[in-house]
């Protein structure tokens, strides 16, 4: 869901700066592998529900599979789509940076609020949007109270199993694999 999509790349790179901190891992080595697992694994994810539900992610605010599909929008559905990908990026470069010089300030106490504060943000989006979050179809299936569930759509729940599981590994491995050559 685009309201939540930028919160969530803020968490990844605040959540890895603030782990590699904790495990003492260089800062530029966990920031590159989390960048391309962003850029690999999360971006990707969301391009698809972003092509495959473009009106759940946009959280049935307007019929977004005519506006990215539609012959008359096609390339401004495409640039639209281009900025979303390029702040979702920026978005993990912010969350990771502004971690990184909380933690060298020895201001984590205040990183671990912003850290809790943006994953309420998400959750709290999501149960004001209770509806969009459990539904997933075009805008017409959502008005019309046909949309299927997420639990039942085979397309949505592969796609956020494979996120789910790919992004725990990816954060797994970058902490094991990025070795600090000097201190944090």
């Amino acid at each position: 869901m685009i309201t939540i999509d930028a919160p969530i790349s803020f968490l990844l790179g605040a959540g890895l700066a603030l782990a590699a901190k904790n495990k003492n891992k260089n800062y530029e080595q966990v920031f590159l592998k989390g960048f391309i697992l962003q850029s690999c694994v999360l971006s990707p994810v969301i391009l698809f529900f972003m092509l495959r539900f473009p009106d759940w992610e946009w959280n049935y605010l307007f019929n977004a599979q005519q506006f990215f599909f539609g012959s008359e929008n096609i390339g401004l559905g495409a640039a639209t789509i281009a900025l979303i990908i390029a702040l979702l990026n920026l978005t993990y470069i912010l969350g990771f940076q502004l971690a990184k010089k909380l933690l060298e300030n020895n201001h984590k106490r205040q990183l671990v609020m912003i850290l809790g504060g943006t994953l309420t943000l998400v959750l709290l989006i999501m149960l004001m949007m209770f509806e969009q979050t459990l539904y997933v179809g075009t805008l017409a299936e959502f008005k019309s109270k046909s949309a299927p569930l997420i639990f039942v759509t085979r397309d949505f729940l592969i796609a956020q199993t494979v996120a789910i599981i790919l992004l725990a590994a990816g954060f797994s491995l970058i902490l094991k694999t990025s070795s600090n050559s000097k201190n944090l």
